[in-house]
């Protein structure tokens, strides 16, 4: 069987959507498996063993009309047998109906029905702590393996690269065999950036705890002024502790760079997901708007710990006013204690 999985969307829905790979491979024998995503995201899934072929693009390249029908002529030629639209939108669904597979799964909305031969109405509660992120897209393959086991994402990383990494921050004078924590200092928009006051209050009482904690940033280049300005409102004994002029020239070395960490701190992000994948523990603050049943996957209260503003008011609050550190220095405490021992 040969089988198509598309899911046009952001590093973390590409990540996610990969487990879709292995659960496929560990079930069905003599299955050829090709993956469609934006090309921002290919860095999460270059050498997983499970996908035989990635294709990809820029989002502006699958734009309307003019960008199905580029993609339908490319994909017309593969015969595909199964097509799995994980992103379920306009563009990927007329995509589906076009190339007109044997069989073609996505999630339920009102007009799926009219693009795809099997819609899956979505979970609203989680029933394990994969949470929905996962457990939506196991429930993609159902129709065709039945209930599956739970599965992980994994992000798989080479020995050369990851010494690779190691170098990179020998060269910037920072000891890996120190306790190196990266810090998701900012959100992917605004509304998902923990206040930087609040932060700046965080990275002093995360020195404060322990003087010997070396922090890293996880930024680009052109966030510098953002930063900067969160660094600013730090006691200088913290700014002292932080490598602020370190940062990962390209995603797959920003992922290489988290594995020689103990652990990420801070926003809930795309980096969230991506530590997990590699196994390294993570303290998450999530954003007010994001529900933590969706995407606080794989919470454990050990190694895997998430804070959301609803954890302590019963009223739904809409931002972060309330959401001072010092409600969870606590939770901060014990994971730092748990996970950061050397």
């Amino acid at each position: 069987m040969k089988i198509l999985i598309i899911q046009n969307k952001k590093i973390g829905d590409v990540l996610t959507t990969s487990v879709l790979f292995k659960a496929i491979r560990d079930n069905l024998n003599y299955t050829e498996m090709h993956y469609f995503v934006y090309s921002n995201a290919l860095s999460v899934i270059n050498k997983n063993p499970n996908i035989d072929k990635i294709w990809h693009c820029k989002e502006e390249e699958f734009t309307g009309i003019k960008g199905v029908l580029k993609w339908y002529t490319i994909f017309k030629k593969e015969n595909f047998d199964l097509i799995i639209d994980a992103y379920a939108k306009l563009s990927t669904l007329s995509l589906v109906m076009f190339l007109n597979p044997r069989n073609s799964i996505s999630f339920k909305k009102f007009y799926s029905n009219l693009f795809v031969k099997t819609s899956i109405k979505r979970l609203d509660e989680p029933k394990t702590n994969a949470t929905l992120g996962i457990e939506h897209r196991l429930q993609l393959i159902e129709p065709i393996l039945g209930e599956t086991n739970i599965y992980k994402p994994k992000i798989y990383l080479g020995k050369s690269e990851l010494n690779n990494a190691k170098q990179r921050l020998l060269n910037h004078s920072i000891n890996y065999k120190k306790t190196l924590i990266m810090i998701s200092i900012l959100g992917s928009e605004d509304s998902k950036t923990y206040p930087y006051e609040y932060m700046a209050s965080l990275l002093d009482f995360l020195v404060n705890l322990d003087d010997e904690y070396s922090l890293l940033l996880n930024y680009i280049p052109n966030q510098k002024n953002q930063v900067q300005n969160i660094l600013n409102l730090c006691k200088s004994k913290t700014r002292k502790n932080i490598h602020q002029d370190f940062y990962s020239s390209d995603l797959r070395e920003f992922i290489c760079v988290t594995k020689h960490c103990k652990a990420l701190i801070g926003n809930e992000g795309g980096a969230t997901n991506i530590a997990k994948a590699i196994e390294i523990p993570t303290f998450t603050i999530f954003s007010p708007n994001i529900k933590k049943k969706d995407w606080n996957i794989f919470e454990d209260g050990r190694q895997n710990i998430s804070v959301h503003v609803d954890d302590y008011f019963d009223t739904k609050a809409q931002n972060y006013d309330k959401f001072e550190p010092s409600l969870f220095y606590d939770k901060l405490k014990f994971f730092c204690k748990l996970n950061l021992q050397k």
